[in-house]
Order: structure tokens, then C-alpha cells, then sequence
């Protein structure tokens, strides 16, 4: 933030005249330079697209452009950053591993995602260890992944907060937007596709 904060008035209007025609000049230039560098078609990804589209636009504005909507997107992060560190870290009492929380809610979900079921927790009462495929799971990433907290409490607190919508199958796209469901083009009609009004095959 505080870099952006040194350039971007570097490349903005000016009051004084000489000032100005210098930096005229100097977007001419810098234009010109994104003309030529810019991706040459055709064009296979997105990112080179936007490259192109900036240059094409005028590539210093859009360059300054974007570097106050960056700018904008990291105040806005570092606020949330800021509540956070209020609301999970200064407490009366020891923070939760929420490292460890997150990994198992991923899990939880990605779980139930694709068995249509919540996962289950659980551990043997000789040996304290999982006994459960998603617990005995989650330790296994949780060794990968060199966290020491136990997967017990992680994992109840995860099952804990999962949602219907993380059980229901997921839609496709298409399906998303009511266009849907399509079967695939390999030897299938779109026939049975719902398609906006007006809409064309």
C-alpha cells in the first residue's frame, strides 16, 4: 500500500503546465510501448486478453487504474485483518488452532461434497486414536501438514458447522445460471437444454 501510494500520483494529472506535457508525453510513449508488447492473437487465455484489452484502451490509464482498485482491495483487506486479530486473537482466554480449523472444514466439506453425507467423528476408547475415515483422514493431512493440534476437536467443531448446501450435489454451471442440465455434445442432442428465450442451439 504505502508503494502505491508513491506511484500512482506520479502518473496522475497536473496542475503545472510544463508537468503536464511532460507527463502527456510519457503516457504517449508508455502506450505505445504496451501497443507493442502486447499478446499477439489469437488469443488462448484470459490473462493475455486482458493484457491486450488494456493496451488497445490506453495502457497507462487503465494501469493506473487498476492500481487504485489494488489499492482499494488491499485497505479493504487489511481492515478485515484487523477485526480479525480484534475478534480471534486478543482474547481472555487461549485462541482456538483455527489453522487447524480451516484444513478441517475443507475436508468436512470436500466430504460431503462428494459422498452426499456428513462426515462423522470419532476416536477408540482404547487407544484414543481416530476411528472414523474422515477423522483418521484428517489426522493423515494434519501430519502432512505438520499441525500438532489432535483432529478430534477440529473435526466436531467442522461437522458442527456444515450446511445443507454443503450436502446438496452441486449444479453444474448452466444449472446455475437455469440453463440447464445439458448432456454433453458427444453424440447427445442438446435438445433437452433450457435456453433463455430468443436463445439459438
Amino acid at each position: 500500500m504505502a508503494g502505491l501510494r508513491k506511484l500512482v500520483p506520479l502518473f496522475l494529472t497536473r496542475e503545472d503546465a510544463d508537468q503536464q506535457r511532460t507527463l502527456d508525453l510519457l503516457r504517449l510513449e508508455f502506450d505505445a510501448k504496451m501497443q507493442q508488447g502486447a499478446p499477439e492473437t489469437p488469443i488462448d487465455v484470459a490473462i493475455d486478453l486482458v493484457r491486450s484489452v488494456v493496451a488497445d484502451v490506453g495502457g497507462l490509464r487503465a494501469s493506473v487504474r487498476i492500481f487504485i482498485d489494488l489499492f482499494r482491495a488491499l485497505s479493504e483487506r487489511r481492515d478485515e485483518l484487523e477485526q480479525h486479530r480484534d475478534k480471534f486473537w486478543n482474547l481472555p482466554h487461549r485462541a482456538p488452532e483455527y489453522y487447524a480449523r480451516a484444513i478441517a472444514n475443507r475436508l468436512a466439506k470436500l466430504y460431503a461434497r462428494k459422498t452426499g453425507q456428513k462426515p462423522t467423528s470419532g476416536a477408540s476408547t482404547d487407544t484414543g486414536d481416530a476411528s472414523t475415515k474422515f477423522t483418521k483422514a484428517l489426522e493423515q493431512i494434519f501430519s502432512l501438514l505438520d499441525i500438532q493440534s489432535g483432529a478430534r476437536s477440529p473435526a466436531d467443531w467442522a461437522i458442527k458447522n456444515l450446511t445443507e448446501e454443503d450436502l446438496a450435489p452441486r449444479m453444474s454451471v448452466l444449472e446455475n445460471l437455469g440453463l440447464g442440465p445439458c448432456p454433453s455434445r458427444k453424440g447427445l442432442s442438446m435438445s433437452r437444454c433450457v435456453l433463455p428465450e430468443g436463445a439459438k442451439d
